[in-house]
C-alpha cells in the first residue's frame, strides 16, 4: 500500500485513535514473509518515528484546516453529484457496475450459478454508499482565531509575531494567552508570563500586534514531581491546562500518576490529586473554564467540576464522570 498506487485501503478509525494495533505486543506467531523475514510489529513509513507518531500524524492531517477546506470536495465524490453520471467520469471517480446501488436485482436471477457468481462479484468489489446529494455540498468555513498554543521553534513563541520568551535556553512546551496575560511553560517543568496587549482595531482587520511586556519578576521554578519516563516531550501542551483568569495551572504526566494544581504567579502547588490508576497523558478545560477532563494510560476518562481558583482547592475530591476505554 505504499508503493502501489493501485491498491486502496481504506483506513479504520484505529489509525487516528490507537496505535496498539500496530504493535505484537504479545508477541503471537504470525509466521515470515517467503525472503524468511519473522512478522511481529508493523513496518512504519520512513516519516513515523514509531508507533505513536504514526497515529498523532494521521490524526493531526485529519483535524487540520487544509481536510476541512477541502472536505466537501469528498463528499461530493462518495455521497454527492460526483459519485454518478457525466461528472463522475470527469472526476475519475468511476467503480465496476455491480458496486453502485440499484444496478442488479438479485431477487430477479432465477439462475442459481449465475446469482452466486453475482453475489461473489459484490463481495469482491464492495458496495458504493447511497447518493444522497444531487448538488455540490458547500465548502465549510474554518474560521481563523489567535492561536493560544504555537511554538515555531525551540525557545520562540508565535502569536502572529515572534519575541524570545524567558532569559534561560529552555524549549518552550506551551503557550497560553490569557486577559492580559501571556503564560508559558518549559520543558523543564518551569513557568513564567508577562502582560500583552492585542489591539482590538488590528484583530477586526485580521492582524493582531501585541506589545509583550518583561518578564514578571516572580521566581520561575519547576512544579510537581518529574514527569514520568518516556513521554514526549513536544506533547507536553497536551498535558497543560490554564484556568481562564490566568491564575492556575492543571497539569498531568507525573510518574505517580497524580493530577496537580499550582499557582501560576509564585509557583506554589495548591492541590494533587492520585484517582487514575496509571500516568494522566491529556487533559482539556472547557470553553467556560467550569469543567476539566482528564484521561490516563489506564484506558480511563475523568470528568471534573472546577470549584474556581479564588478558593483553596481548585478542583472537587472526586471526579464527577469516569468513563472506561
Amino acid at each position: 500500500c505504499l508503493e502501489n498506487m493501485s491498491d486502496v485501503k481504506e483506513l479504520i478509525p484505529e489509525f487516528f485513535t490507537c496505535a496498539d494495533f500496530l504493535r505484537n505486543d504479545n508477541q503471537l506467531a504470525l509466521g515470515a514473509m517467503q525472503n524468511g523475514h519473522v512478522l511481529g510489529d508493523v513496518k512504519l513509513p520512513r516519516w513515523a518515528r514509531d508507533a505513536d507518531d504514526f497515529v498523532r500524524k494521521h490524526r493531526e492531517a485529519l483535524e487540520s484546516d487544509h481536510v476541512s477546506e477541502h472536505l466537501h470536495e469528498w463528499i461530493d465524490l462518495i455521497f454527492g453529484w460526483k459519485q454518478k453520471g457525466r461528472a463522475a467520469e470527469e472526476a475519475l471517480n468511476v467503480f465496476y457496475y455491480l458496486t453502485y446501488e440499484g444496478k442488479v436485482d438479485l431477487d430477479a436471477i432465477s439462475e442459481p450459478h449465475i446469482r452466486k457468481a453475482t453475489e461473489s462479484q459484490i463481495n469482491e468489489f464492495g458496495n458504493t454508499p447511497s447518493q444522497i446529494l444531487k448538488q455540490a455540498h458547500p465548502k465549510r468555513s474554518v474560521e481563523a482565531s489567535m492561536p493560544t498554543t504555537a511554538t515555531s521553534s525551540p525557545h520562540m513563541a508565535s502569536l502572529l509575531l515572534e519575541r524570545r520568551l524567558g532569559r534561560a535556553p529552555v524549549s518552550l512546551a506551551a503557550v497560553c494567552a490569557r486577559a492580559d496575560r501571556l503564560i508559558w511553560v518549559g520543558a523543564d517543568r518551569t513557568v513564567a508570563s508577562c502582560r500583552f496587549n492585542p489591539s482590538p482595531l488590528d484583530v477586526a482587520r485580521g492582524v493582531s500586534l501585541l506589545e509583550v511586556g518583561a518578564e514578571d519578576k516572580a521566581v520561575r521554578q519547576p512544579f510537581g514531581v518529574p514527569f514520568a519516563a518516556g513521554l514526549h516531550e513536544h506533547r507536553l501542551a497536551t498535558r497543560l491546562a490554564c484556568s481562564h483568569d490566568g491564575r492556575v495551572l492543571f497539569c498531568g504526566g507525573y510518574w505517580d500518576h497524580s493530577l496537580r494544581c499550582m499557582h501560576i504567579t509564585d509557583g506554589r502547588p495548591l492541590q494533587s490529586l492520585r484517582v487514575h490508576s496509571d500516568v494522566v497523558l491529556c487533559l482539556a478545560l472547557s470553553e467556560d473554564g467550569a469543567t476539566l477532563v482528564t484521561g490516563s494510560r489506564d484506558t480511563t476518562l475523568m470528568v471534573w467540576p472546577v470549584s474556581g481558583t479564588s478558593g483553596r482547592l481548585p478542583l472537587a475530591e472526586k471526579p464527577r464522570l469516569v468513563l472506561h476505554g
